[in-house]
């Protein structure tokens, strides 16, 4: 079985300054690239010459064209040629997809011509395709190969990963990839590793789980032995962006001191000012700090779900734009956690050995999950309860969704297992830093039972303290 291991890289600065160079350089290759295949298009448009169409849109084209352009810009002879062959690869793909798209073979958003890459915005990774050829690992120490030097020499770096990967049981490494992501570098292996089989015993009834995804709450969850579950999201989220914005805004005030860099009377560069640079390390660290928070979150809720259910499905919606004003597009799209919540669920799925699906979720939040009954006009997000005019059944909003993406899932999973039981238990799901805790575990009496609001659940908890029950905000 086939994964990854991602392990942080420490080096020195200058070694850093090495490594970016080399990413810059392969930026540059790709640039290079971009500029030729331009010419390219544009010259087969003209004269319908067959000789370009093998160059441009086969798979090793534009790869084959790197050695005449590392003659042109000899610099790029002191990078290894497996990233500069990548870099190759990766456009290559790029025009691939765009051909796709465009014969409508391609699923999701229409993919446009590959355009020219900013080192800035998105670093070039440095990928070693093959397992003994341009990097060497003993235990902790990595040692990288850059390319030659002006003088004919080979040039090496070397680093310590956090975990040697020879630990880990019957791992083969098949490639490296060196990314950077802020300000850290990260060496990602790709191993192959072969798993024991237990014994076969007498197999247990599958527990299957249908997530409905959402934006206030990460997802709302019902299996097949009668138990909704509500995950919560991202706790620290708010938290996160307004330290983000705060320092974002004092960085950006700073640039009106920024000095301007001249050669021979041309304006290059401006050079930003000390305070711009703190200011920028501050919030490069602290988006950092988010991710490996989020990331710690979804895989801990990963690992949760593929050692409780055998099949767990996820609804297929992904934010796509729109939102009534700003901050809510923002919400929905840069903070969405849904694709990444996809990502983790199905790579660990996969590796214990779960099944990993998406159902349809088209119509499933208007759709009666009781008597199928379709309402004409749709709900809007404020309406969270709403009574089925067919079979006056009371539906919370996504546990309706999630129920009927289980009907969906267990048509194609166990279908002959019946309808789905009623519902026994709910709960939360809270990721506190440390772990998963789980709240608010309650019996559903009816099909009307509510889950508590905080407004609510305060009140109650004060009654039974014997305490003044004071409205959430009130002055006293």
């Amino acid at each position: 079985m086939k994964c990854a291991v991602k392990q942080l890289l420490k080096l020195n600065p200058a070694d850093e300054a090495h490594i970016e160079a080399q990413m810059k350089k392969c930026n540059k290759l790709y640039n290079l690239l971009v500029e030729k295949a331009n010419a390219l298009r544009e010259d087969y448009i003209k004269t319908q010459n067959p000789k370009i169409v093998k160059m441009l849109y086969t798979k090793y084209g534009l790869r084959n064209l790197v050695p005449s352009i590392k003659a042109e810009h000899p610099f790029l002879k002191s990078v290894h040629s497996s990233p500069l062959k990548n870099a190759a690869l990766q456009l290559t793909e790029s025009i691939q997809a765009y051909q796709e798209s465009r014969k409508g073979k391609r699923k999701g958003k229409p993919v446009g011509w590959p355009g020219f890459r900013s080192h800035k915005v998105k670093p070039m990774s440095l990928l070693y395709d093959e397992p003994t050829k341009g990097f060497k690992l003993e235990g902790k120490s990595l040692t990288i190969s850059l390319g030659k030097s002006a003088e004919g020499k080979y040039l090496y770096v070397t680093g310590e990963i956090e975990q040697s990967v020879d630990e880990i049981a019957d791992a083969a490494i098949l490639n490296l990839r060196i990314k950077k992501e802020h300000d850290r570098f990260y060496a990602i292996f790709s191993v192959e590793r072969s798993y024991r089989q237990t014994p076969e015993s007498t197999p247990e009834p599958k527990r299957i789980i249908a997530l409905d995804p959402g934006h206030k709450i990460l997802a709302y969850g019902v299996d097949n032995t009668g138990l909704a579950t509500q995950i919560d999201n991202f706790p620290g989220a708010r938290y996160f962006e307004q330290q983000l914005d705060n320092i974002k805004s004092k960085r950006d005030r700073c640039k009106r001191k920024s000095r301007p860099v001249e050669v021979d009377g041309k304006v290059i560069y401006y050079k930003p000012s000390r305070r711009y640079a703190h200011l920028d390390n501050c919030y490069k660290k602290l988006l950092q700090k988010k991710r490996d928070s989020t990331k710690q979150m979804l895989q801990t809720l990963a690992n949760y779900l593929s050692k409780h259910y055998d099949v767990i499905a996820i609804g297929d919606y992904t934010p796509h734009g729109g939102g009534i004003n700003r901050g809510m597009r923002r919400s929905m799209n840069n903070l969405s956690l849904i694709g990444r919540l996809k990502t983790a669920v199905e790579w660990t799925a996969s590796r214990s050995g779960r099944k990993y699906k998406e159902w349809d979720e088209h119509g499933s939040t208007k759709t009666c999950s009781h008597c199928d009954h379709k309402l004409t006009q749709g709900l809007t997000p404020n309406i969270r309860w709403w009574t089925c005019p067919s079979c006056h059944t009371h539906h919370h909003r996504d546990e309706n969704a999630a129920r009927n993406g289980l009907k969906q899932t267990l048509l194609k999973e166990l279908p002959c297992s019946g309808q789905i039981p009623q519902l026994t238990l709910r709960h939360r799901i809270k990721f506190t830093g440390r772990g998963l805790k789980i709240l608010e575990i309650a019996a559903c009496q009816s099909a009307k039972a509510k889950v508590l609001t905080r407004s609510e659940a305060r009140r109650r908890h004060s009654q039974r303290k014997g305490l003044n029950s004071v409205p959430y905000g009130a002055i006293i």
